[in-house]
């Protein structure tokens, strides 16, 4: 039915969602968590991913880009759908940890994978770049929609 290539198109159109990313702060406010802490779990998800990236990349090259994006994916979802619940700081802390780590499985492995099932790599990328920018705009438009009927619908 569907070919390889145009799986990975497809996981990142839809890993690139990010319906949560304009109503993060507020939905964690609303779970109990103060400022102060809240932007200490930004900051510590972005800094993880800062300092997975390398390790997270030798890891596909040595084993898999496939499997390495393909669990990424796995994780990255795991975080959405445990976001969903309420939870203290330490909860919210390991969930972004977590996700942390998928974000940074998936970054460079999709694109590596693309390139080997590609053969016009240059016209797939942009293609690609193309669509996951139209989806991050769109998917953060509608989350601040969609959490004005519930703050979990974001995530």
């Amino acid at each position: 039915m569907w070919n390889d290539l145009t799986k990975v198109k497809l996981a990142a159109f839809c890993g690139s969602t990010v319906f949560w990313i304009a109503v993060m702060v507020i939905y964690l406010q609303d779970r109990g968590l103060s400022l102060p802490q809240i932007y200490t779990l930004i900051s510590v998800y972005y800094g993880s991913v800062v300092v997975l990236e390398f390790p997270t990349g030798t890891l596909g090259d040595h084993f898999s880009h496939r499997l390495t994006a393909g669990v990424g994916y796995i994780l990255v979802a795991l975080m959405f759908v445990t976001l969903g619940f309420a939870g203290s700081f330490l909860y919210y802390l390991a969930v972004l940890l977590v996700g942390s780590l998928g974000m940074t499985l998936v970054s460079g492995n999709d694109t590596a994978t693309l390139h080997i099932l590609s053969p016009d790599f240059q016209r797939d990328q942009s293609q690609v770049k193309f669509w996951v920018t139209i989806v991050q705009v769109v998917s953060t438009a509608l989350g601040s929609i969609l959490l004005r009927f519930n703050l979990s619908l974001p995530f």
